[in-house]
């Protein structure tokens, strides 16, 4: 990562408002800041305005509902988002060099003869030229230190950490649901609910821990039942620890919420046989962990086929197919900070403003923290930049051409030179049009640069190698997924659901774990997977322990539990009777030792003073 990129740039230069009839005509420079200057002196008492002050009420919203027949005038809904965006703006015009005041005291940009100007469709002014220095703004000041935080700077082992993201609250939920649904399924079979062996904590930890175990040895794909066959091709640490037949009863009848009122429940809400165990998932990522100055937020899909109502197919991605999911991640450490499921679409709603629905509601915990945020074009907006000032973070992102805030000159062109880049500066946003290839343009929209800058090496704008830098923490979350995933062959979307929380608690509890440790297995180049084995082992040991002292066990399993070094512990009488001591019947001077003992007395006694009786298995009784 460039020194340069280290260094947060700020940006500062002046924005018009929409087209009050939403029209794209062509109009000067000088009539669109006309024109935003008689806008300006009609409210000279514009506060600071809260765009997504509804979206924190609920929890689930997501989707903003379109209704063609409330009597809204979509002329009046233009110009309050207009309005939303310069009150974002208002605080540090009061004191920039070369402004002309207006009626009311209001500061208006003005162009010289040297400045070009580009007007996008929806009436914003682009100038070319840098705005004055100025002080570091709030909104690039960061006010939190990243790192662990709360129970989490105290792991001292690779379980330790994990059971920061999930833990005894989510082991008993999922247990008392599984142990629910197993005394009902015996009972619908014509069956005892006693049937049924219920299971417990340390149980359900070793099941986590046998699946740890199977992406570390990268058995995705492969049959359990070869995994626990006695063969070359199984595993002993499988067999050791759970016979097939119950290992694939647990994950039959694993649930996550109760089956009495989740049809109801499910009507409402399509997320809510997982709802309880997500909402404690994320909250366990978001109190355990500060992010850096940079984070990311883009989309990643969970593998899943079967049948679920807001399945997506996605040809671009590496599975097509399967359910959705909105990420925020750390650039620097590929921490899974927030997350939000995409469920398609609630009754006959329309998912209109759901791009800028999603980033709002991720960034949430961390508003007024002065960090900056990287999106893709489907979430970039000008809209949303300013919303995001107005929380003290900044936005650098992709945009897309269609975009009304784009101006026309920064589209492809056949004239334009390839290499070459166009700058625009519009109040705190910056915006660059580069030209990689003959026609073809990239836009970036960015709230953290403010000046032209190029790279000197490349040729490339230092937005361009800023974005790059910071654009793939999703995307490297998911290959660490895939790598190692502990995912299974399941046609039940919440069992997939839990699948893919297990791999981010991993790589989460590998952050933070790191973060305390960072001198830890330094030199092995493959750390993940010694951390993965090492935490699937912790949290399969207990079981294996408390298995070992079974009385009858098939003799493979034995074999099996003292491959893995699980020996059991015979009782201390046992013990002492192996022990070699003199015969209490001869003189000590002869010094016959031995290991018998008599079955009465327990006194030890040689060969020439014991009594061997032999009888065959017919005469036993």
């Amino acid at each position: 990562m460039s020194s340069k990129f280290q260094k947060r740039r700020t940006c500062d230069s002046s924005m018009d408002v929409d087209d009050p009839k939403g029209k794209n005509t062509e109009f000067s420079a000088q009539q669109a800041l006309d024109k935003m200057a008689a806008w300006l002196d009609g409210d000279g008492s514009e506060t600071e305005v809260e765009t997504d002050s509804d979206e924190g009420d609920d929890e689930h919203n997501v989707f903003v509902e379109s209704d063609a027949s409330d009597g809204s005038d979509p002329e009046s809904e233009q110009d309050t988002n207009t309005k939303s965006m310069m009150s974002c703006y208002d605080d540090d015009n009061n004191d920039d060099e070369g402004n002309e005041v207006g009626a009311r005291g209001r500061q208006v940009q003005t162009t010289n003869d040297e400045t070009s100007s580009y007007i996008s469709n929806n009436g914003l002014v682009w100038l070319s030229a840098d705005p004055p220095r100025r002080k570091t703004r709030p909104c690039n000041i960061r006010h939190t230190k990243e790192g662990p935080c709360g129970k989490a700077k105290l792991v001292e082992s690779e379980m330790d950490a994990f059971l920061c993201f999930i833990d005894h609250e989510i082991l008993s939920t999922v247990i008392e649901n599984t142990n629910k649904y197993g005394r009902k399924y015996m009972v619908s079979k014509g069956r005892d609910p006693s049937a049924w062996i219920p299971v417990d904590e340390v149980e359900m930890k070793a099941v986590i821990g046998v699946l740890y175990l199977l992406g570390v040895y990268r058995s995705k794909h492969e049959s359990l039942r070869s995994l626990w066959s006695s063969g070359h091709s199984g595993r002993p640490v499988f067999n050791a620890a759970f016979s097939i037949n119950r290992f694939e009863q647990i994950l039959a009848f694993m649930r996550f919420d109760g089956h009495e009122t989740c049809e109801i429940r499910k009507a409402k809400d399509k997320f809510a046989p997982f709802q309880s165990v997500w909402n404690a998932f994320i909250e366990n990522c978001r109190k355990n962990y500060m992010v850096g100055a940079y984070v990311t937020i883009d989309e990643q899909l969970i593998p899943f086929r079967g049948r679920c109502s807001f399945r997506q197919y996605m040809p671009n991605k590496p599975d097509k197919s399967g359910m959705k999911l909105f990420l925020m991640c750390d650039v620097a450490t590929a921490y899974t900070f927030n997350g939000l499921p995409y469920v398609g679409c609630e009754g006959n709603r329309q998912n209109i403003g759901l791009a800028d629905s999603v980033v709002k509601k991720l960034v949430e915990p961390v508003h007024h923290s002065g960090i900056n945020v990287t999106t893709d074009s489907w979430f970039t907006s000008a809209e949303l930049a300013a919303d995001l000032l107005c929380k003290k973070i900044t936005l650098l992102g992709t945009i897309h051409q269609r975009k009304p805030e784009v101006p026309r000159e920064f589209l492809p062109c056949k004239s334009r030179a390839v290499g070459s880049s166009l700058f625009g500066f519009c109040q705190k946003l910056a915006m660059v049009s580069y030209v990689p290839k003959k026609n073809k343009v990239t836009l970036l929209l960015s709230s953290m640069h403010d000046k032209e800058e190029v790279d000197q090496v490349s040729g490339k704008p230092m937005m361009i190698i800023d974005y790059n830098e910071t654009k793939g923490a999703v995307d490297r979350v998911d290959q660490l997924c895939h790598n190692y995933s502990v995912q299974k062959r399941t046609k039940r979307w919440p069992l997939a659901y839990f699948y893919h929380c297990l791999n981010i608690a991993s790589i989460n509890a590998e952050v933070i774990f790191m973060a305390k440790f960072p001198g830890w297995e330094a030199k092995h180049p493959h750390r993940r997977r010694i951390f993965l084995k090492n935490l699937g082992l912790q949290l399969l040991k207990p079981w294996l322990e408390r298995r070992v002292q079974v009385a009858k066990l098939p003799r493979a399993t034995h074999d099996a539990l003292k491959v893995c070094g699980v020996v059991r512990e015979k009782p201390a009488e046992e013990k002492a009777v192996k022990k070699r001591r003199r015969c209490h019947i001869c003189p000590s001077s002869h010094d016959r030792k031995t290991i018998d003992r008599c079955s009465v007395c327990r006194e030890p006694c040689c060969c020439d003073h014991k009594n061997v009786t032999v009888v065959c298995d017919y005469c036993v009784d």
